[in-house]
């Protein structure tokens, strides 16, 4: 009976991660938006996005702070009733303001609340294989932009996107409570599912250690490698190969969502089975081999090898987040997990201006080359990071 409910509250976490990682698809669902009030710039509309990163950081660290003191079904409601509110406020959009203040924050809030609670409790219920629990959660939250992309794209031809945009509110508020509901003892899995340990790192503690330091920059330039590519996909693919069809360009950078979900999946169980040490060392790698077959592939003009780069850097992208939830709870404990954790999320923030830097090296060298030769420097300043983390000095603090 246990077991069964375990696997229908992680099916479920999941689902409700799908809609939490829909906040990634607003270059998709902003087109009909920006189609409609054509004057709205792209700034503009792009502001949106970079909204909505900012306050689902606030969502997650108010969520990991709470986790002791409120339980889990309540945030979820939080996040639920945010998510409802942004997307019905955004589907009612007649001007920049409400827009933001829908997509922007709401949204923004209600996913990162969802997905700390989420991330901080599935992988307690499968203390044998955490990091393949994160991982698959995370495959959820990735794919979340892709599927419901895609099908948004589809149901607005016949219903209208606002009222597309109010059925994904409810939907998505409708999973998130439905998660909740399924949960079994949920203040005993938020505080890990019995995983015991002896370390104990506050987050100020945290934050004051040398592992911390060189992970989280090492996280930050290799999400910063992916981002570059993830960022520029299109006018890369068409710079390239100028006379490829609109669906071929669309298939070959929806190969970046696919793996990348892949990716967190892949490490996860890699975690697992070798450790942070190795699972990290892998990640690099693909990080820096998929800068080097990017670049081939712009010198020969061969197509297979551009899609061939797609993918290892996809996996590669896929690395950090698996590696945050897990490193989080290996190197400083459980006790504080839930903002420790989301901590490691802020990676995000200045990993997100890879993206406005890799448009601007294309604008300012008029190709993708000067971006894949960033990717592999990127990757390359990685390495050291990775050589010189130790684990014992975040346990002997805890020990502390």
């Amino acid at each position: 009976m246990k077991k069964f409910a375990n696997c229908a509250a992680t099916t479920l976490g999941g689902v409700a991660m799908l809609f939490s990682g829909v906040i990634y698809g607003w270059s998709v669902l902003c087109a009909p938006i920006a189609s409609e009030f054509p004057a709205w710039t792209s700034a503009e509309m792009s502001l949106t996005f970079t909204l909505a990163m900012v306050f689902f950081c606030i969502g997650g660290l108010a969520s990991g702070t709470l986790a002791k003191r409120v339980s889990q079904a309540l945030r979820m409601a939080v996040a639920a009733a945010l998510f409802w509110g942004g997307m019905t406020l955004t589907s009612n959009v007649r001007g920049l303001y409400t827009m933001y203040m829908g997509w922007g924050v709401l949204c923004g809030l209600g996913s990162g609340i969802s997905y700390n609670a989420i991330m901080t409790c599935v992988p307690g219920l499968f203390p044998r294989s955490r990091a393949l629990a994160s991982g698959c959660m995370l495959m959820a939250y990735s794919a979340g932009s892709l599927a419901i992309g895609t099908a948004f794209t589809a149901l607005t031809a016949v219903a209208g996107w606002r009222v597309v945009y109010r059925g994904i509110g409810w939907t998505g508020a409708i999973a998130m409570l439905a998660y909740s509901a399924a949960l079994r003892r949920p203040e005993h899995n938020e505080q890990g599912g019995g995983y015991s340990s002896d370390i104990s790192c506050s987050p100020a503690d945290m934050v004051r250690t040398a592992s911390f330091r060189l992970f989280f920059l090492w996280v930050v330039l290799i999400t910063a490698a992916g981002l570059s590519v993830i960022s520029q996909a299109r006018p890369m693919i068409s710079e390239m190969f100028p006379d490829l069809g609109g669906g071929v360009i669309a298939i070959l950078a929806g190969m970046l969502s696919v793996f990348n979900g892949l990716g967190r999946m892949l490490f996860g169980a890699l975690y697992d089975r070798k450790g942070w040490k190795s699972t990290m060392l892998v990640v690099n790698l693909c990080a820096l081999l998929g800068g080097v077959i990017l670049t081939l592939a712009q010198f020969v003009a061969f197509l297979p090898l551009l899609a061939l780069g797609f993918a290892v850097m996809g996996l590669a992208y896929g690395g950090p987040p698996t590696l945050c939830a897990s490193v989080s709870r290996a190197f400083y404990g459980s006790e504080h997990y839930a903002v420790n954790y989301q901590i490691m999320v802020l990676n995000l923030l200045p990993a997100s201006l890879a993206g406005t830097l890799a448009g601007m090296l294309r604008d300012g060298t008029g190709g993708s080359r000067a971006v894949f030769l960033a990717i592999i420097a990127l990757a390359a300043a990685a390495l050291p990071l990775w050589k010189r983390l130790r684990l014992p000095e975040a346990r002997r603090l805890g020990a502390q």
